[in-house]
């Protein structure tokens, strides 16, 4: 995995978030915690990938630079095909942002939407940093491919 993510990019760090927080808090801490190397303009861009993710040769169009890009999500199972039925679907799986974005937007970068009864969630964090990026005027896509473990079969492994 860290070959992957420094093949090309001499200045590389990988982060790790080993503590047990729900999702949202994961991706706001995770942001948070990057801030102040996006700030020091050392870095262009940041890569998010969850653990049961990992590459494969299809996940070298993400890397790509893609122009006028500012989010770049990678295609991943999810167990269901009308997820990416819309082609401007992202899902935070696998995730390629600008610096610029995560210094311009402001937090929370994710959150859940809920119904006015918060019985249904009518947005998930995905689509909720999606749009807060297209609504400060960035550029989001889809391209490439990564693995997914969707039945989470790694947590039997460690």
């Amino acid at each position: 995995m860290s070959y992957f993510l420094t093949k090309g990019m001499p200045l590389t760090n990988i982060m790790v978030n080993n503590t047990n927080k729900s999702v949202v808090e994961s991706r706001n801490s995770a942001i948070r915690d990057m801030l102040g190397r996006a700030a020091s303009g050392k870095y262009d861009w940041f890569v998010f990938m969850d653990r049961d993710h990992w590459p494969t040769k299809d996940t070298d169009e993400f890397l790509n630079e893609i122009e006028g890009y500012d989010v770049i999500g990678a295609a991943y199972d999810v167990g269901s095909k009308r997820t990416w039925a819309n082609p401007d679907a992202i899902h935070m799986g696998t995730v390629r942002v600008r610096a610029e974005v995560l210094t311009t937007i402001q937090p929370p970068w994710f959150a859940f939407r809920c119904s006015d009864d918060g019985t249904d969630i009518t947005m998930c964090e995905c689509d909720y940093f999606k749009r807060k990026c297209q609504d400060a005027g960035y550029k989001v896509t889809r391209r490439g491919w990564t693995e997914h473990d969707s039945k989470h079969t790694w947590k039997t492994h460690h």
